[in-house]
């Protein structure tokens, strides 16, 4: 099926998997919820339209989340910043109308809402007027619901997540991209994480998962990233190229207009950490959830520090960009993207200054293409 023919609440179905569900989010995958709100992500070319009877067991779902999407009087919210007496991604929290219980995973002020999560069928948006911070008991061993964890998300991938449930020695943790893990069918076999793997996970990794757990950061988290990311540059060997990014950095921002969390950001990669990106601005300006146009790794591999860029898609390089970001497909990171590597240490100010040009061409390229859909 046609990816731009695909539509948010559509209602589609993978004949081969037999799921039918209505459409989500459109991103590089197709997330679809079916009747029973168990989420699945599906690559375009494998769904097709559901039947006008299949359609119609998802009108009443298809409603009510439209209905959920609306703004909800939020009640006074005390000052400072998050606003809700501490509800802030990553707490624990009860809802005081229905009972339910779990951890913060979005906190939306605009619609008075935030999202609890406490397994794999069990999230909920409710109104942040109706919620308190929440302990609940002790599991087995002394564990407790919504510490910080370990899990393998794929052999020799170890991830920092937050203890979900216990099934006979076994659990599930919440990943910093707001998913329940293990996912699919190893849950519904009950082939979960073993206790025995829960290791200590250090303040550092408690902070960058907190950070991507969170999409929404104000402007000035934004630029204490980048601080951050650029002091962890200098420790690994790359603090004599730092000035050369920044003549980089400075003129493409300088280009596309420096608006943290806007114009860029910040993204947390499991390999890289930390990295800046360049974003497209989001729709709404009180919505710093946005689309990551690229984004870069000042690298000292083997020695070599080099500045890496990550395009997120290599058709958005107009030919005036070619010549300092060839199209180098790497599937590793993106099926369609490109990774470009800038040699700093070789380049003038002025050939710095030409490639921030070339970067900010393909920044505009991005937003171009994003109003056009």
């Amino acid at each position: 099926m046609d990816k731009e023919a695909i539509r948010k609440y559509d209602v589609l179905k993978n004949p081969k998997l037999n799921f039918c569900g209505f459409v989500t989010d459109i991103a590089k995958y197709i997330a679809l919820k079916d009747l029973k709100l168990k989420q699945a992500t599906f690559d375009a070319a494998y769904l097709e339209p559901a039947t006008p009877e299949e359609s119609t067991a998802f009108t009443d779902l298809i409603a009510a989340e439209r209905e959920n999407l609306k703004p909800t009087p939020a009640g006074p919210a005390p000052a400072g910043q998050g606003g809700y007496a501490g509800m802030a991604v990553g707490a624990l929290a009860l809802c005081r109308t229905t009972g339910n219980y779990g951890l913060v995973t979005d906190v939306d002020p605009s619609h008075g809402k935030a999202k609890l999560v406490r397994s794999h069928e069990g999230s909920w948006w409710v109104p942040l007027s109706s919620l308190d911070l929440h302990e609940p008991p002790p599991l087995q061993d002394g564990l407790r619901f919504g510490q910080f964890v370990t899990f393998l998300k794929s052999p020799g991938e170890e991830c920092v997540g937050k203890l979900l449930e216990i099934k006979d020695g076994k659990y599930t943790a919440l990943g910093a991209d707001g998913k329940c893990y293990p996912k699919g069918q190893r849950y519904a076999d009950g082939d979960l994480y073993d206790l025995s793997e829960i290791k200590p996970v250090s303040p550092e990794a408690q902070e960058k998962y907190l950070f991507k757990l969170n999409r929404r950061h104000n402007p000035e988290e934004y630029v204490d990233r980048l601080a951050r990311t650029k002091a962890g540059w200098a420790e690994k060997g790359c603090s004599a190229l730092l000035p050369k990014f920044d003549i980089f950095w400075n003129k493409v921002l300088s280009l596309i207009g420096d608006h943290p969390g806007a114009t860029w950001g910040a993204r947390v990669r499991t390999i890289y950490g930390h990295s800046p990106t360049l974003n497209i601005p989001p729709d709404s300006p009180e919505d710093l959830q946005n689309n990551m146009a690229c984004f870069f790794v000042l690298s000292n591999d083997e020695g070599v520090p080099e500045l890496y860029a990550f395009i997120k898609d290599y058709s958005l390089i107009p030919e005036s960009a070619r010549k300092h970001f060839p199209a180098e497909g790497d599937k590793k990171f993106y099926a369609g993207g490109n990774r470009t590597v800038i040699p700093l240490a070789g380049l003038s100010d002025a050939e710095l200054v030409e490639y921030a040009v070339s970067m900010a061409a393909i920044h505009k390229a991005a937003c171009d293409r994003h109003k056009a859909i």
